[in-house]
């Protein structure tokens, strides 16, 4: 241990801090408060100046009143909120111009794009917005590809790579999920052939489910891939388990918006709750996630 991880330690102690609560009010993993404190990592390099003096001039616990915390506490969620109204007003005045998704997805690509090039500096934030944005630009791509396509290439590309994908999956829910949705998918596509009807572009949800399984697998090795440390999710920044559980939650509405479509399709019902409910929740993650990049960077002054 060196003389500046024991300074750090005793700083943490005498503020009356755990070293969850250190994580997560500098918003890093516990494990490099707990790697820096026994000596394992150095902290110049994990962290930028400004996180080492956050720390550094942690409050004596004496100096924390709980006035203090009770003020305290609240900032870095105003802070979210009002980050979160600002990209909420920006967002809906665009919507109302355009009122088109597919623009509005490229206005988030830009933004998430500006956002990793800002906080470059940070070896997580820059991760985790390149691995966004090279989700977005390719669905873009397919989705225009899909939409402009009226031959069944596309389709039988995406059905033979979830097939190939399928086996090799090591978690038993997500394969049981991606199989029900591949399932699910083949039986309408094979249907609609036959009937020679002319079918919905269901394979694009096929493509999302693929696109959420490469970031699944990417935020899983996140840590070991920036750091050559295995991690659990648990350990991970706040914004990434949000962008992991988002990217799980979708492996379901894929599915369920595919029931949907063979629902309109086949039995005629007119229902529309997962065909919105999916944009929505796209939406809202994307403005969530947003602010949690914006909030990052701000506090870790990464634009200067």
């Amino acid at each position: 241990m060196t003389l500046l991880s024991e300074q750090l330690k005793a700083k943490r102690i005498d503020a009356g801090l755990s070293q969850e609560a250190l994580a997560e009010r500098l918003n890093v993993g516990v494990y490099l408060i707990q790697a820096i404190e026994e000596g394992k990592t150095d902290p110049h390099q994990a962290f930028s100046k400004s996180k080492i003096s956050s720390w550094y001039t942690l409050p004596n616990n004496s100096e924390f009143s709980s006035g203090h915390q009770s003020l305290l506490l609240p900032i870095s969620l105003i802070s979210k909120l009002f980050i979160l109204s600002i990209i909420l007003f920006i967002f809906s005045i665009f919507y109302h111009l355009y009122n088109d998704a597919i623009k509005l997805d490229r206005a988030v690509l830009i933004t998430v794009l500006a956002c990793a090039v800002i906080g470059r500096r940070n070896k997580s934030i820059f991760f985790t917005c390149t691995l966004y944005a090279l989700t977005l630009a390719p669905n873009d791509i397919m989705f225009s590809a899909l939409l402009n396509s009226e031959n069944f290439t596309f389709n039988a590309i995406i059905y033979i790579l979830t097939l190939l994908v399928i086996p090799l999956l090591k978690n038993n829910t997500i394969k049981f999920l991606v199989l029900c949705h591949f399932l699910v998918n083949i039986g309408l596509e094979s249907w609609w052939y036959i009937t020679e009807y002319d079918s919905p572009k269901i394979a694009w949800f096929t493509w999302i489910t693929l696109s959420n399984l490469a970031t699944i697998y990417f935020l899983k090795t996140k840590e070991y891939i920036l750091f050559k440390k295995h991690r659990t999710i648990s350990e991970l920044r706040f914004y990434d388990k949000v962008y992991f559980y988002f990217s799980n939650l979708l492996l379901v509405m894929t599915t369920l918006c595919s029931l949907e479509y063979g629902v309109r399709h086949i039995i005629g019902y007119e229902v529309f709750i997962f065909y919105f409910g999916y944009w929505i929740i796209n939406l809202a993650f994307s403005i969530i996630f947003i602010t949690l990049i914006i909030d990052a960077i701000i506090r870790d002054k990464l634009w200067k």
